[in-house]
């Protein structure tokens, strides 16, 4: 016997939910069922959890992480990252192959009494600068590439391969703008950029693997910020669509990694994102950069 709900009722409607679970008030608590079926909500990929778990609707899609309406409300159009120069900065790079794209991330921290637009409190506020080698984004399949270029949302290299010197170019601007605090990045592909970025900021280096280990946490302190609107950004449409492919994958011990469906699904900007927000994270409330809680996690 399988107790589940009906074909045509809606699983968002509350009331169908004790269908699915007969001892709803007895065993089964109303708060705790209600206290999921808002996190189902909410929260995107707690959607196809509790739908199994809870209304017994099997489920084997992927778990879509990014919850994109509430995402949006943090959008603040009128915002550039020159309006905080004056904030601790947070650079995140996400290199990939010389082929596929390459993600620069900027997570400020945000003053915790300063107001921002609509939002009041924000911590953080993030913008990204997106690289594609020409040959790529020129492929007949690519017009959506070519549509955020000439929007500005992404810069095309001359040939087949990303050319890193404009990355690098990029990168010393972005030192002698912003306050930058540390570049954390992804060894895989990056030892040769990172040797010679070495040379040319004055800022750390600091390298994060793209593990549950290091990624788990910081999805969820960036859940929180947007979540709860402590996170600005512009709207940047290339970014938008890259977090709406992010995909949540489950490992042991109740940690989580990001992850996508297909390979042209690109998730790179929240990837590179989310490598930022775990140093800028990291040391609130502490007088230097070295000062962290548990830093010993991240190195």
């Amino acid at each position: 016997l399988i107790y589940t709900i009906d074909k045509d009722d809606d699983w968002k409607d509350f009331a169908v939910w004790k269908k699915a679970n007969p001892n709803f008030g007895i065993s089964c608590l109303e708060d705790d069922l209600r206290s999921k079926y808002r996190d189902a909500m909410q929260l995107a990929h707690k959607q196809n959890i509790n739908k199994c778990k809870h209304l017994n609707i099997w489920s084997n899609a992927a778990i879509s992480w990014i919850n994109m309406v509430k995402l949006d409300e943090c959008i603040d159009a009128t915002i550039t990252p020159d309006k905080f120069k004056d904030c601790p900065c947070w650079v995140g790079l996400d290199l990939a192959s010389r082929i596929d794209l390459t993600a620069m991330m900027l997570v400020f921290r945000l003053p915790e009494e300063n107001s921002f637009s609509q939002f009041t409190g924000g911590r953080y506020a993030i913008f990204g600068k997106f690289y594609l080698p020409s040959e790529t984004v020129e492929l007949s399949e690519n017009g959506h590439y070519r549509a955020w270029e000439a929007q500005g949302f992404l810069k095309s290299t001359p040939g087949h391969r990303i050319d890193l010197g404009y990355v690098m170019q990029d990168l010393q601007e972005i030192a002698k703008t912003y306050n930058v605090k540390e570049l954390v990045y992804d060894p895989y592909e990056a030892t040769r950029f990172i040797e010679e970025a070495q040379n040319v900021v004055s800022f750390p280096c600091i390298e994060m693997l793209q593990t549950p280990n290091f990624m788990s946490e910081p999805m969820k302190i960036f859940e929180e910020a947007y979540m709860s609107g402590n996170l600005l950004w512009d709207g940047n449409s290339f970014l938008r669509w890259q977090f709406s492919n992010v995909i949540l994958k489950n490992a042991a011990n109740k940690k989580y990694y990001p992850t996508k469906e297909k390979g042209n699904l690109k998730i790179d900007g929240p990837v590179a994102t989310l490598m930022a927000l775990s140093r800028a994270s990291l040391i609130e409330n502490a007088a230097s950069v070295y000062e962290t809680r548990g830093e010993f996690l991240w190195l």
